[in-house]
């Protein structure tokens, strides 16, 4: 597989190491971070195709974040560790922000379908 690179951006220690690790072993290239200031930053050295981050972190909104991250890079795919709430997707649409939001607690499989859903020459026809 060609390197597929990914960012996870969340405060949770657990969560990145828990997903860094299934996403590695399915080869694919994955850096971390627990500090959100960071992200634009990483973003723009690493390249990343997908961003796994939250809406409520310590140091930053994820809505913020996901503001900055669509403005700088408009193809970057943003996944939120977060429920899915109609009421806050619709609002981050009306930010200009396109996003796709991941449970919490998910299947390791529900993972793999969406990072592969995301990445670039996917068959975008069929949402996981």
């Amino acid at each position: 597989m060609a390197s597929k690179r990914i960012l996870l951006a969340t405060h949770q220690e657990a969560i990145n190491e828990v997903v860094g690790n299934l996403l590695t072993s399915a080869g694919y290239e994955v850096r971390m971070t627990l500090h959100p200031s960071e992200v634009v930053a990483i973003v723009e050295s690493f390249r990343p195709e997908v961003v796994f981050t939250e809406l409520i972190m310590p140091e930053l909104d994820g809505v913020k974040l996901g503001e900055q991250l669509s403005q700088r890079f408009p193809n970057l795919k943003i996944v939120f560790i977060d429920e899915l709430d109609e009421d806050i997707q619709r609002a981050l649409l009306d930010r200009g922000i396109a996003c796709n939001f991941l449970k919490p607690l998910f299947e390791k499989q529900d993972l793999f379908d969406l990072v592969s859903y995301l990445m670039p020459g996917s068959d975008h026809r069929h949402r996981p």
